[in-house]
Order: C-alpha cells, then structure tokens, then sequence
C-alpha cells in the first residue's frame, strides 16, 4: 500500500490508534519490538507528523 511506511511502522500507528494512552513500552510489549528499533520507529513518525 503506498504510505511510505514498512509494514512494521503501519502496525505502530495502528497501534497507538488503538491504545487510549500510549507509551513506547507498551508498543514494544505489544509488537515484540526491541528497543531501539521502536525508538527509530517513533522518531521517524515524530519527525513525519
């Protein structure tokens, strides 16, 4: 699907839609995430709006 987004960064902003608070270890918990990779993930998306 033409986002712009791997598959991996789709389903991070599926999930935070889903969660009434979100924060970064709970995404990692959910997804199987690690760490850093998630950390990348928000700031591309930050930096994306």
């Amino acid at each position: 699907m033409n986002t712009g987004y791997s598959f991996t960064e789709a389903r991070v902003i599926l999930e935070i839609g889903f969660l009434e608070q979100c924060i970064a270890n709970q995404l990692v918990e959910n997804l199987d995430i690690d760490r850093s990779y998630m950390s990348g993930i928000i700031a591309k998306l930050s930096k994306d709006g």
